[in-house]
């Protein structure tokens, strides 16, 4: 017996040309993944699986429920919702000191009529105004009930868990003791 037989192997097929359905180019691969093979590399087949190509795309849109705002899926990347819809109203993109009011107050409402660009400063303004007179805005301490000085000043931020910064020395505050 001998146990040195030769084994002839047969040759293997020619690879395939294909072209990649992202860039375009040509590029071969074995016959075994002629009909898997549809990008020339990962970094096209990565490109080329996002957005609208991939294959649980379902619109693009999406909102947070942690913060509210819709966005939406652009060339660029993700946006807020508001943000494109402004920038189309405008023409132009959106300036830095540019912010977007929602008139209604509901974040994920994106319509032309209810949105408004404002310099920040005025937002800002605009956005107290409102939660002024909502009653958002606490005009004493949460904890011990004494009067505090202007929102803006120094050191009057308030805590529901511990004293607010300006009674934080104050012997009378509840919290302290």
């Amino acid at each position: 017996m001998n146990n040195n037989v030769l084994r002839i192997q047969e040759p293997s097929p020619p690879p395939i040309r294909k072209t990649c359905r992202t860039c375009g180019n040509e590029f071969r691969v074995w016959p075994y993944r002629r009909n898997r093979a549809k990008f020339c590399s990962p970094r096209c087949g990565s490109t080329g699986r996002t957005g609208p190509q991939h294959n649980h795309w379902k619109g693009g849109r999406s909102v947070s429920s942690r913060i509210g705002y819709a966005t939406v899926w652009t060339p660029e990347g993700r946006k807020y919702e508001h943000r494109v819809v402004a920038e189309k109203m405008l023409g132009r993109k959106l300036l830095s000191h540019e912010t977007i009011h929602h008139r209604n107050g509901v974040k994920s409402d994106n319509r032309r009529r209810n949105l408004q660009v404002l310099p920040r400063n005025i937002h800002n303004r605009t956005q107290t105004t409102i939660r002024w007179r909502a009653g958002n805005f606490r005009r004493s301490s949460p904890l011990c009930g004494k009067p505090r000085r202007s929102r803006l000043a120094k050191g009057t931020l308030c805590r529901r868990v511990a004293p607010c910064a300006y009674h934080k020395n104050h012997k009378s505050c509840p919290a302290l003791r």
